[in-house]
């Protein structure tokens, strides 16, 4: 039960990281067209 409660602990830290990772590089991109707009 223990290590089923950690397993799914660890599942939900990897899909937020996943999600984070996901905001920031599309905020990269849209940060870079701006600056290639920019220019």
């Amino acid at each position: 039960m223990l290590i089923n409660h950690n397993y799914r602990l660890g599942t939900k830290i990897y899909e937020l990281f996943f999600n984070v990772h996901s905001l920031c590089s599309h905020f990269i991109s849209i940060d870079g067209d701006f600056h290639l707009e920019a220019v």
